[in-house]
């Protein structure tokens, strides 16, 4: 019976995240619309759900069974949603749900799309390099570290840019 209603709570949750990514694209300010890259967004929000279910399917076999390495597991989820992410990353569009949104991002178009190609790159080299790290077994602060340099890169180099742009008079320029 309980397993039942385990089950029951996993999928409203799921169905709540569809639910709420369904709404988002409709709140979107005028010009941060998702519209222009819709598939994307799409792609994006059902691997977000995909990965939520794999989580909670983990953690009730874990449950259920009282075996399995429940952190190499999420740990490597993680990793594959950082991966297929960034392989997409590049035909993300100015918005305000997804990417590397930080106020010089936002500011330029140019400086959005040079950033995220790069966190592209990144996000997928620190994703596979973090999954081969969980396979292994190895300590979760070397993954973590791997991962947020990949993460707070393209952040640090989107303001970087931003700067180098500001101060060529290069920021109006179209990318």
């Amino acid at each position: 019976m309980k397993t039942s209603y385990s089950l029951m709570s996993v999928l409203l949750v799921l169905a709540a995240e569809i639910a709420l990514f369904a709404l988002l694209p409709r709140l979107s300010p005028k010009r941060f619309e998702v519209d222009s890259f819709l598939p994307t967004y799409w792609y994006l929000m059902l691997l977000i759900v995909a990965v939520s279910g794999y989580f909670l399917a983990v953690v009730m076999w874990a449950a259920l069974t009282g075996t399995g390495d429940i952190g190499r597991a999420i740990l490597a989820g993680v990793s594959v949603l950082i991966a297929l992410t960034g392989n997409v990353l590049g035909k993300v569009r100015r918005n305000f749900y997804i990417g590397v949104r930080t106020p010089w991002t936002l500011a330029s178009e140019r400086v959005w799309y040079t950033t995220h190609r790069l966190a592209a790159w990144l996000m997928v080299l620190s994703g596979l390099i973090c999954l081969v790290l969980a396979l292994l077994g190895a300590p979760v602060w070397i993954w973590m570290t791997v991962l947020l340099g990949g993460s707070l890169t393209p952040v640090a180099y989107s303001l970087y840019y931003y700067k180098r742009l500001e101060k060529r008079g290069e920021l109006d320029v179209p990318a």
